[in-house]
């Protein structure tokens, strides 16, 4: 995925923007063997597909490296410099999967990761991405269901001035009251 294409649509125009994806094609075509495969997966998104390597971690990283060092090149766009950078996320077949749209998901997975972590950079995938993930979509499908179960309850807490003890203000605090796990706090 490349960092800050939104960025440049919103500047310089979508013209300026399809015409990046289409030297950014250009270039990470000519930074691949015959047998690699890319992809444009839409947006700003674009898949490598890798294939007969002996040490898949360390030739997956050696891409990576490879594809961020050719992104972050400056770009002479219809006479405008761009400047703009890569994420990259990486799953391995078959060490993490054999099924191709797994595969996909736990690489975005990874992307994902490695854009948290400040972009223009890569990660591989963890299944504890995964589990991560489902915790996350699990709390978030609970969360609606509090809203619709009135769970959810207000409570002040007050702030007080600490030379007069006296109350001078009030915080709003919400807190959830969990069928089966009791309260649970902001944190």
């Amino acid at each position: 995925m490349l960092d800050r294409f939104k960025h440049v649509n919103d500047t310089l125009g979508h013209t300026v923007g399809d015409a990046l994806l289409r030297e950014t094609a250009s270039r990470l075509k000519v930074s691949l063997r015959e047998t690699d495969v890319l992809a444009r997966l839409g947006g700003d998104e674009f898949a490598i597909v890798q294939d007969r390597e002996n040490n898949q971690h360390a030739a997956a990283s050696a891409l990576a490296d490879r594809v961020i060092e050719i992104v972050s090149r400056p770009f002479d766009i219809e006479g405008n410099e761009v400047n703009i950078a890569t994420s990259v996320g990486i799953a391995l077949g078959p060490e993490h999967t054999t099924n191709s749209e797994s595969l996909m998901k736990m690489a975005d997975l990874a992307l994902y990761r490695a854009k948290a972590a400040g972009r223009n950079g890569y990660r591989f995938f963890d299944p504890e991405m995964s589990m991560a993930a489902s915790a996350r979509h699990e709390l978030e499908n609970e969360l609606r269901r509090a809203i619709q179960q009135d769970e959810l309850e207000l409570r002040y807490q007050p702030i007080v001035d600490t030379k007069s003890l006296l109350i001078c203000g009030a915080e709003a605090l919400i807190r959830w009251r969990h069928p089966t796990k009791g309260v649970i706090l902001p944190d």
